[in-house]
């Protein structure tokens, strides 16, 4: 594979990159491709004949060249896409076709599961949180705090967690990550035993510095090529899906414990404390399976390549990007504010029991889930058009905000619709997280950019949840009514932002589009 048609790869690649930069006036065309081709091998040929010891010299540059490849395999990929599909066909041969690179099984498994339990760490403490509240003489409103400390804890270290994944050993990272969450479980187990709210609040934060999605996706990336990314991918977003649902169920199993042994009000072990047990368990069995399982995987980061320089000052345009920053905030509000007003509607209102409240947030999280798996998503009506799907997004749940009004009908009736609508907008909203980041993964061609994008994005995502989940209780009052006036007001804003910047959001990326080409 490192010669094709007597060249190196390498320099087969550059004459397809020097096709791809067309003059003005001038197509492109497979004669076109085939004459670069057969003027390069001329060359190249001419300089072998000229001296053996040369020529010996070139063909170990060809192979280094092949070995640092990686390095600059996006730049290479972005001439070769500027050559029309039709152009390569059979003058190049199935060589040119990308490598199917993909990750150890047992590791990524390993990987995901411990993706799945740190989100499901987020989300164990729903079913409880109240109780957990008032067992410290809180009120029932403070619990959202007790969920909401987590994904704000993983937004405010995103930055650490991208760095840490550059220079550290990955394998190394992990083990570190799952042995904090031990410590961050035991204090959550700890915490009503010893009478103190703070020891709760800093063993929420603690979970939270070392989750979100940053681990998984950084493994795929490093593990996958770009033909096998999009298949693992769909992994990771069904896997963090599952985590929201598993979570609620683990909660629902310790209330069941709880109920069944009797040690509601044990001190030690109770229906509040039975989570961080179960989590400790669980990151205890997960520490175990990465020191068995994960294959090493080495730091990503390399020394900066004599004579390119530092990179220089971003050109983005950052007060257009923040209005889909401003999205993604709002997104997490709905899903977050839906998961913790359940619990507390259900408890304080309807009479539910907490293992009744668990069991239909893990149902419903779980149903949204399945339809990631199915494929069933919004993105086939808007056909590519990522704002379109936006404005759709939003519009659906603003339409399921209006079944949380509190209409005279029967209670039964009245909680039915509440889950109908809370169905919807996690439909809704995990379509809209998709358009958004897609969308803001367009703003920039430069991989440096479009990572700082979407660390961002990971950061504005998990802190909107986190504050989502922090005012929702206190903006409803324990009235379904108000939470569902409070979410359709902040989807018909969203709706309305997404129109507003529907047309100079389509003109910057033409302008952009056009200028390229004409540099080029």
């Amino acid at each position: 594979h490192k010669f094709v048609f007597g060249v190196p790869n390498s320099e087969r690649l550059t004459a397809f990159a020097r096709v791809g930069r067309k003059k003005k006036g001038q197509k492109r065309t497979s004669s076109t491709v085939v004459e670069s081709i057969t003027t390069h091998q001329a060359n190249y040929s001419s300089k072998m004949l000229q001296d053996e010891g040369e020529g010996l010299r070139l063909q170990g540059d060809g192979e280094s060249k092949a070995r640092d490849g990686a390095e600059n395999q996006s730049e290479t990929a972005q001439s070769l896409e500027s050559v029309p599909t039709g152009t390569l066909g059979a003058d190049v041969g199935p060589s040119a076709a990308p490598d199917e690179k993909m990750p150890d099984t047992a590791s990524f498994v390993v990987v995901l599961f411990y993706s799945v339990l740190t989100v499901a760490a987020l989300t164990i403490a729903i079913p409880t949180n109240v109780t957990y509240a008032q067992a410290f003489g809180f009120d029932p409103e403070l619990g959202g705090l007790i969920v909401g400390l987590v994904p704000f804890a993983s937004a405010l270290a995103q930055p650490i967690v991208y760095h840490f994944l550059g220079i550290y050993e990955f394998k190394r990272i992990i083990l570190v990550c799952c042995v904090i969450n031990m410590v961050g479980a035991s204090m959550y187990a700890l915490a009503q035993p010893s009478g103190s709210f703070a020891t709760l609040a800093v063993a929420r934060f603690i979970q939270g510095s070392v989750g979100g999605p940053s681990y998984l996706t950084t493994y795929v990336s490093q593990t996958t090529s770009e033909s096998t990314r999009s298949k693992y991918m769909v992994f990771v977003s069904t896997g963090i899906s599952v985590g929201y649902g598993l979570g609620p169920l683990l909660g629902l199993v310790a209330e069941v414990i709880a109920n069944a042994a009797n040690i509601r009000h044990v001190t030690f072990f109770n229906s509040n404390t039975l989570p961080g047990y179960v989590m400790l368990v669980l990151f205890a069995i997960e520490a175990v399976l990465v020191a068995i399982f994960l294959q090493p995987l080495p730091p990503t980061r390399k020394p900066q390549a004599a004579g390119k320089g530092p990179i220089g000052p971003s050109t983005l345009p950052w007060s257009k990007i923040a209005w889909f920053y401003f999205q993604v905030v709002l997104i997490p509000f709905n899903v977050a504010g839906w998961e913790v007003v359940l619990v507390l509607l259900s408890t304080m209102i309807w009479g539910w029991s907490i293992a009744l409240a668990a069991g239909i947030l893990g149902a419903v999280n779980l149903i949204v889930a399945l339809t990631t798996v199915l494929k069933l998503s919004l993105r086939k009506c808007v056909k590519g058009d990522d704002t379109a799907g936006n404005i759709i997004s939003f519009a659906l749940s603003a339409f399921a905000a209006i079944l949380f009004f509190q209409y005279p009908t029967a209670p039964n009736a009245t909680m039915f619709l509440f889950c109908i609508g809370g169905f919807i907008t996690l439909f809704a909203m995990q379509n809209a997280k998709g358009f958004t980041f897609a969308l803001n993964s367009k703003w920039s061609g430069k991989p440096m950019e479009r990572k700082r994008i979407m660390m961002i994005n990971n950061m504005f995502y998990m802190g909107g949840r986190g504050l989502g989940v922090i005012i929702a209780p206190y903006v409803t009052t324990s009235n379904a009514q108000a939470f569902g006036a409070y979410l359709l007001i902040l989807n018909l804003v969203c709706v309305s932002v997404a129109i507003a910047t529907r047309s100079w959001q389509r003109d910057y990326f033409l302008e952009r589009d056009t200028k390229s080409e004409s540099q080029v």
